[in-house]
């Protein structure tokens, strides 16, 4: 994927964030964050927003509304349970990584598991229409 990139790439601890989990982070993800860092995916408007990682994101604010979705299968379920949040959408979807694949938990809709973090990136770029020339405005991770 070739973004354009507004302002100054922050490098990120790849290792601090493989610490945190429990599994081994995917290659795409990593090798993004490495080329990018944290940022706002953008067009015209913010549309994703690729933050620090937060292992308790998901166990904070939606445990006891887990069964909001319908999950394909307990495997995927389960996931969720131990994942990281690592993006966010300027309409309120959240992007997690779970041990083998990426899950976007759409407001009012099923979950969609991909398995690269290009298809998440692909996946929004379809959502939103984004045909202009694609920004991408690195930030300190928040």
């Amino acid at each position: 994927m070739n973004l354009e990139i507004i302002g100054e790439k922050i490098n990120i601890d790849i290792d601090n964030i493989s610490n945190v989990m429990d599994f081994e982070v995917s290659t795409s993800y990593v090798q993004f964050i490495k080329e990018y860092g944290y940022g706002v995916l953008s067009e015209k408007v913010e549309y994703l927003n690729v933050i620090s990682p937060d292992k308790d994101f998901f166990e904070n604010n939606f445990i006891n509304d887990i069964d909001l979705w319908e999950w394909k299968n307990s495997q995927q379920k389960d996931a969720i349970l131990d994942s990281m949040l690592i993006a966010h959408t300027f309409d309120g979807e959240h992007v997690y990584l779970t041990n083998h694949s990426f899950m976007i938990l759409p407001r009012f809709n099923d979950p969609i598991e991909l398995a690269t973090f290009d298809e998440v990136l692909q996946y929004y770029i379809g959502v939103y229409d984004m045909k202009e020339t694609i920004f991408y405005k690195p930030h300190q991770g928040y």
